[in-house]
């Protein structure tokens, strides 16, 4: 994936306007670039082997008491 880095900063004055420049921003990007902003985060986070490993399957059987 080829990124485009935009170095710039905006400055707000509370954490009231840091929400509203957010969410203004992610409103104009697609909803694609929104989902791949999205995964990269979770790589970031849990890393390549959590986010490409699938969960286990776990079955259980139990026995259970007639009503």
């Amino acid at each position: 994936m080829n990124y485009v880095i935009n170095r710039s900063i905006e400055v707000v004055g509370s954490f009231a306007e840091a929400a509203q420049s957010d969410k203004e921003f992610w409103s104009t990007q697609t909803p694609l670039a929104r989902l791949q902003h999205t995964l990269e985060l979770r790589r970031m986070n849990y890393g390549t082997d959590r986010v490409s490993s699938r969960l286990q399957r776990v079955l259980e059987i139990t026995q259970r008491t007639p009503r």
